[in-house]
């Protein structure tokens, strides 16, 4: 994989007062580039907050529980309770983010989700690497601290430990935590969904030149084809004999069933702006874990020779 770093533009006026995202490209072995909007600290902030309170609120019904049925010595509560608040929050983050892509409560609700650095959807191995690499961060310190250190010098150590690792992300351009980096993750703000599943067959995409395509005419290929076009585009420009764009665009018209006519001389036009559609609908199915390889993709492929 490629990060490619987006060139920062001087502001000027009002819009310097504005807080500078940042924006990173990451270039998948596909080949078609994703750009992400790396979530802000305060974003991230809120979500664990959110995501915080709502495990303790589970751990305060278990203990109420225990304690209105007797189940546990009062001189154990602390101990038990320690223990159940993780038993309770490892799985929660890791679960949530499985079942959601990359999302918990707490993210969904900021609009952040999590995403592998490799381009691709997340494994069950980045996912609980880098929740449990949160417990060496900041919950097993904190429970020393909040517990109540043996010695001042057990709990400057925490302390030291859980503010040295806290600023990690901060420093870091990416803002990832030690556990996104050791599991390949990165926490952006949530794409935005042009097309919901029940308008996909009503509502087309508008591009340049007046052309327009529906999803499910977009559907039809995958990033292989879309590369395999940038680069007859891109050989057009320095071929000495320019390539024939017409029975190319005009294979593409059958295939996806496009019904209106495009003249000779506007092949050319009409094919980057179908270049340009099917790029952002296969960032767009991307960015949600439903990637499409090719044409072939999803279909049984002959085997037997």
């Amino acid at each position: 994989m490629i990060w490619r770093k987006k060139k920062k533009a001087a502001r000027v006026g009002p819009a310097a007062l504005q807080p500078i995202t940042k924006t990173q490209e990451l270039l998948p072995p596909e080949g078609v580039p994703l750009r992400f909007e790396i979530a802000p600290i305060g974003g991230r902030f809120g979500a664990q907050i959110i995501d915080i309170v709502i495990t303790v609120l589970g751990l305060i019904a278990l203990m109420i529980f225990l304690v209105a049925t007797d189940l546990v010595p009062s001189m154990a509560l602390v101990s038990v309770g320690a223990i159940l608040f993780f038993m309770i929050r490892v799985p929660y983050y890791a679960f949530a983010e499985m079942i959601w892509n990359g999302q918990t409560i707490g993210k969904r609700i900021c609009r952040i989700r999590v995403v592998s650095g490799t381009g691709r959807s997340l494994t069950a191995h980045q996912i609980v690497s880098r929740n449990l690499m949160r417990e060496m961060e900041v919950f097993a310190p904190g429970t020393v601290l909040l517990a109540g250190p043996s010695s001042f010098f057990e709990g400057l150590i925490a302390f030291l430990w859980v503010s040295g690792l806290l600023l990690v992300p901060i420093i870091n351009k990416r803002n990832q935590r030690l556990g996104d980096i050791i599991a390949n993750t990165y926490v952006v703000q949530n794409p935005v969904a042009l097309l919901y599943p029940d308008l996909a067959a009503e509502q087309p995409v508008a591009q340049e030149g007046g052309y327009e395509f529906f999803p499910d005419q977009l559907d039809h290929y995958g990033a292989y084809e879309l590369q395999v076009l940038a680069d007859l585009l891109q050989s057009r420009k320095v071929a000495q004999k320019p390539l024939d764009l017409v029975p190319i665009g005009a294979r593409i018209r059958q295939k996806i069933e496009y019904p209106y006519p495009v003249a000779r001389n506007d092949e050319e036009a009409f094919l980057k702006a179908f270049y340009r559609a099917q790029r952002a609908y296969l960032e767009q199915k991307k960015l949600f874990g439903n990637a499409r390889a090719d044409k072939f993709h999803g279909e049984d492929k002959d085997t037997s020779g």
